[in-house]
C-alpha cells in the first residue's frame, strides 16, 4: 500500500489525524470506530529526544538492553491492538487484515513517520515488508528499539497471533530511510502480559475525559492547533519533535528497567533545557497539553506537583515511582525557579474512578 498523490497524503496527515486522535487539555486518546472495541486508548505527547537518549544510554551500558527495549515495545504494540479491538487474522478474513494495514499505514502517517513508501503483507509467503522516511527515534539513532522494532512488531503479533521475526533492516547512511522485512513464523506468540477483560471497564472509567479545575485556557482541542506545529504528520513545539506514546510505556519502563537514575537524569536534562527562562504558568500548560491530566504545583521549600487524572494502567500494581516523569518535572522546576530542584518521591493514589500522582 502507498499513497497515490501528495493531496491524499496531506488529507491523511492534516484532517484524518483528528479523527484518529482526540486531544483536549489534560487528555489525549485514540479510538477507532471501525474496530470492535470502543475503548479510548490513553496517550501522552512526549519528546522524541527522550526516547532517543533512553535507547542510546541504556544500550551503551549493556547490549542486553536492546532485547529488553524491543520486548517492551512489543508488549506496548500488542496491548494497543488488543485494547482497540483490532481484528485477529483467522485464515479466512483477509479483508480484516487489509483493514488493519490501512489503519497502520494511516496512523503511522499521523503520529510517527514523515512518509511511508510502502507497507505490504504477502500472506502466501508469510512476509511483511515496509519502507519509510523519517521514522521517529530510529531516524536519529538508527535503532528505534521501542517503537520501530518493538511496537510495530507487537501490533502484527496480535493480528496474526504468531511470533514475528525481523529478518532484515536496511538503513540509509543518515538513517532517514528505513526498510524492513518481517517473517510470520508458525510459532504462537505469547505476550508477557495482556489486559484482562475485567479491567477494560475500569480502564475506560478511570481514563475518561473530565473537566479540569486548574487549567484556565479552555477545554477544547483548538489550543493544540495554536501551540503545536505539524510538519508532514510530525508534531513540533518550538524545535522539539513530540510523539504520541501509549501511557503503558511509562509503566513498562518503570517496572522493567533497573537503571532508574538513568531514566531520571535523561528526564531532568530535557526538562531543564526545554523550560529555560519559562515561568510556572508555562510549566502547568505544558504538562496539561502533554496529556498528564489536571496539573497543579503546591509551593514550598521543595515544590510539590499534583497530577489529578494521571494516566492509569493495570500495571499500576507493579510500580511505585515514575523516575522519568519525576526527572522531567525536576529539571523543569529547576529552570522555572532558577535553582536546582530534585523531586525525590512519587505517591500514587487510586480511589474509585480517580487516579492521582504526586511528585515531591
Amino acid at each position: 500500500m502507498r499513497l497515490k498523490n501528495k493531496f491524499v497524503k496531506w488529507w491523511v496527515q492534516n484532517l484524518l489525524s483528528k479523527k484518529f486522535t482526540r486531544a483536549v487539555p489534560g487528555f489525549i486518546v485514540t479510538t477507532f470506530d471501525n474496530f470492535s472495541n470502543k475503548t479510548s486508548y490513553r496517550l501522552l505527547l512526549l519528546p522524541e529526544d527522550i526516547f532517543v537518549n533512553i535507547e542510546n544510554r541504556l544500550v551503551d551500558k549493556s547490549e542486553k538492553y536492546k532485547e529488553s527495549l524491543v520486548k517492551l515495545g512489543e508488549d506496548w504494540g500488542y496491548n494497543f491492538a488488543y485494547l482497540l479491538g483490532v481484528p485477529v487474522y483467522t485464515g479466512e478474513n483477509e479483508k480484516a487484515v487489509q483493514r488493519f494495514i490501512s489503519f497502520a499505514y494511516k496512523y503511522g502517517l499521523t503520529s510517527w513517520v514523515r512518509d511511508v513508501k510502502y507497507l505490504n503483507i504477502d500472506l502466501r509467503k508469510g512476509e511483511i515488508r515496509a519502507k519509510s522516511t523519517d521514522f521517529v527515534i530510529a531516524r536519529k539513532n538508527g535503532m528505534g528499539l521501542i517503537l520501530y522494532q518493538g511496537c510495530i512488531k507487537g501490533l502484527f503479533q496480535y493480528v496474526f497471533n504468531k511470533k514475528i521475526e525481523i529478518t532484515s533492516i536496511k538503513l540509509s547512511k543518515d538513517f532517514s530511510d528505513i526498510e524492513f522485512t518481517m517473517s510470520i513464523t508458525d510459532k504462537r506468540y505469547n505476550p508477557s502480559f495482556k489486559y484482562s477483560r475485567e479491567v477494560l471497564s475500569q480502564y475506560r472509567e478511570i481514563n475518561a475525559i473530565r473537566s479540569l479545575s486548574h487549567f484556565k485556557e479552555g477545554g477544547d482541542s483548538a489550543i493544540y492547533d495554536k501551540v503545536f506545529k505539524t510538519e508532514d504528520g510530525l508534531f513540533y513545539w518550538r524545535d522539539y519533535c513530540l510523539i504520541y506514546v501509549g501511557c503503558i510505556v511509562l509503566y513498562l519502563l518503570e517496572s522493567r528497567i533497573k537503571e532508574k537514575q538513568v531514566l531520571f537524569d535523561i528526564g531532568f536534562d530535557w526538562g531543564k533545557e526545554f523550560f529555560q527562562g519559562e515561568n510556572l504558568n508555562f510549566f502547568l500548560k505544558t504538562f496539561v497539553l502533554f496529556g498528564f491530566g489536571d496539573v497543579a504545583v503546591i509551593p514550598g521549600k521543595t515544590p510539590k506537583v499534583v497530577m489529578k487524572y494521571f494516566p492509569w494502567e493495570p500495571l499500576e500494581k507493579d510500580v511505585n515511582d515514575f523516575s522519568l516523569v519525576r526527572g522531567i518535572l525536576s529539571g523543569a522546576l529547576s529552570s522555572v525557579y532558577s535553582k536546582e530542584i530534585h523531586l525525590k518521591k512519587t505517591s500514587l493514589m487510586k480511589k474509585h474512578d480517580l487516579f492521582e500522582a504526586v511528585f515531591q
